[in-house]
C-alpha cells in the first residue's frame, strides 16, 4: 500500500502511482506532501491507479478527497487531472469523485490506458469538456 509520486518543477507536472490496498488517508497524505509540505502547484497531474485496491475508500472517503482538493488547487490556474482506472470498482470511484468536484478549476478526464491519459495531459488546459 502506497502512493509514490513525481514532481517536475519546471513543467508542474505531477505523477502519483498508486500500488496495493489504499485508503482515503493513504491519497490525503500524498496531496498534503506536494501541496502542503513541499509548496508546490502542479498544473498537470497524472494518477496511476492500475494497480490500486481502493475497496476500503466508499463514498464518504471519495467526498472528503474532494473538498480535500477543492481547498487545494487554485482557483486562478485551470489545471488538468487524468485518472488512470483500468478496473470497474477503481473506474466507478473515479467518476464520483470527477463529480464530487465539478466546478472546481480543474479539466478532470479518466482513461483505461496510460498513454491516452499522457496525451491528453499534453495538451493544453482551457475550458474544454471534462471527458470521461
Amino acid at each position: 500500500m502506497s502512493i509514490s509520486h513525481t514532481y517536475d518543477k519546471r513543467s508542474r507536472w505531477a505523477i502519483y502511482v498508486c500500488q496495493g490496498t489504499l485508503g482515503v488517508e493513504d491519497f490525503i497524505e500524498a496531496i498534503q506532501v506536494v501541496y502542503g509540505e513541499q509548496g508546490q502547484y502542479p498544473l498537470y497531474s497524472l494518477w496511476d491507479l492500475r494497480e490500486a485496491d481502493l475497496s476500503d475508500v466508499g463514498l464518504e472517503g471519495v467526498e472528503k478527497l474532494g473538498e480535500l482538493t477543492g481547498r487545494v488547487w487554485r482557483e486562478d490556474e485551470r489545471g488538468k487531472t487524468a485518472i488512470v482506472a483500468n478496473r470497474k470498482l477503481v473506474y466507478g470511484l473515479s467518476r464520483m469523485f470527477q463529480q464530487t468536484v465539478d466546478g472546481q478549476p480543474r479539466d478532470i478526464a479518466i482513461f483505461e490506458d496510460i498513454d491516452s491519459a499522457r496525451n491528453w495531459l499534453a495538451e493544453p488546459a482551457g475550458d474544454e469538456a471534462r471527458r470521461s
